[in-house]
């Protein structure tokens, strides 16, 4: 069975959190963005592009997808 979260996103490979922004929209304020990414020089752009423009509704977690 597949079960929908509207309001969550699972985002593997954030790079510089370009569409996490979207997404972050897209969800609204109530929603949840988890981004992955393997590289934590792009993490930490992706979380300086999330601070510049306000978005609190991301988290992204650094390694490697299948282990985390």
């Amino acid at each position: 069975m597949l079960t929908v979260y509207p309001n969550e996103v699972l985002e593997v490979g954030v790079y510089v959190g370009l569409s996490s922004l979207v997404w972050s929209t897209a969800v609204g304020p109530e929603g949840k963005i988890t981004g992955l990414e393997f590289d934590s020089n792009f993490a930490k752009l992706a979380e300086e592009a999330f601070e510049k423009y306000g978005v609190k509704n991301v988290e992204v977690v650094v390694g490697d997808a299948l282990e985390t």
